[in-house]
Parts: structure tokens; C-alpha cells; sequence
């Protein structure tokens, strides 16, 4: 599974909320195995996934296989946390279950959204705090 495409609003209110938008796709060999996995959007002051300042905006439940070559779409308000200022970035990540290994989730790539002043952007997209 892989994100292809993120979504976002080009400006936001620390401590409001906002709309983040997704699309996952199976660019594996076959239908996931796994019925069950979780979908994470998270929020870092830097272009790095996976270090020590992501935060956790929002985890969202996916029942169902997907069979090679589908895809879903998704959209989930987050609040953007009041003490974030300066560049940040909005990735989102789709969290497999046990039974899913990492061969069967094909692109292990995380797109992520390049430095934004002030807030976060998303997908390319500029979003600046207010």
C-alpha cells in the first residue's frame, strides 16, 4: 500500500481545525492480505518521517481488502496543535497490521509535502498559521 496523494488547505489557525484529504493505493503484486489497517496523519517540523518531533494529528480505521491496483480515498478534520509555528510538514501514513508484511505492502515511499512557512502544507500546498 502507498499514499499517492495528500491534501490540505493552504492556510490554517493554530489550535483550529482543518481538512487533510488522501488517497492510498495497492501498488503491490496482489490483493492485501490484511483486511484491517490504520491510516496516520501526522505533522513534523521537519522533511524527515519517522524521527522524534512527529506528531500524531489523527488515526483512522480501513476495514476491508483492497485488491492490486484499487484505491480509496479519505478525508479526516485535525486540529492543528496551537504550539506549532515555523516550517512544518503533513504526511500521511498508512500503518499496516501484523499480518501484513512488508513485501505485501508494496511502495513503502511516504509522500510528504515540502517546507512551509509559518504552518504546514500539504501536497505542495502552502499552509500558513493565523
Amino acid at each position: 500500500l502507498a499514499v499517492a496523494a495528500i491534501g490540505a488547505p493552504m492556510t490554517a489557525a493554530a489550535g483550529g481545525r482543518t481538512t487533510v484529504t488522501w488517497t492510498v493505493e495497492n501498488r503491490g503484486v496482489g490483493d492485501t492480505i490484511a483486511t484491517r489497517w490504520t491510516d496516520q496523519i501526522l505533522l513534523s517540523s521537519d522533511p524527515v518521517l519517522g524521527n522524534a518531533d512527529d506528531r500524531i494529528l489523527a488515526t483512522v480505521a480501513r476495514d476491508g481488502a483492497l485488491g492490486v491496483g484499487q484505491s480509496y480515498g479519505l478525508s479526516e478534520n485535525v486540529t492543528v496543535p496551537i504550539a506549532v509555528s515555523g516550517d512544518s510538514y503533513l504526511f500521511v501514513k498508512t500503518v499496516p497490521t501484523a499480518a501484513m508484511t512488508r513485501s505485501q505492502s508494496g511502495d513503502t515511499r511516504e509522500p510528504r509535502s515540502p517546507k512551509v512557512s509559518t504552518m504546514l502544507r500539504s501536497s505542495a500546498r502552502r499552509l500558513t498559521a493565523t
